[in-house]
């Protein structure tokens, strides 16, 4: 990864990109978590569903978590 020179109020140079840097960072892993936070979600809307809620889905209980992340996880 490349460091990049920033310059803050003093004129002086910021190691690592100084506050915009963390910033940035911190908003690059809250946008790579996002998609994860939205299946946890579904995945607890599921498990407040009865068992006859889930039949009628063709979703077993104990599969939910599997269900939910099957398209990126093979459990």
């Amino acid at each position: 990864m490349a460091d990049i020179a920033t310059f803050g109020a003093t004129g002086a140079p910021e190691k690592n990109g100084g506050l915009m840097g963390v910033l940035k960072r911190i908003g690059k892993a809250l946008i790579k978590a996002s998609p994860h936070n939205r299946r946890l979600e579904h995945a607890a809307r599921l498990h407040a569903l009865s068992d006859e809620q889930l039949a009628k889905l063709g979703i077993p209980r104990d599969r939910i978590v599997h269900h939910v992340f099957s398209d990126i996880m093979h459990l």
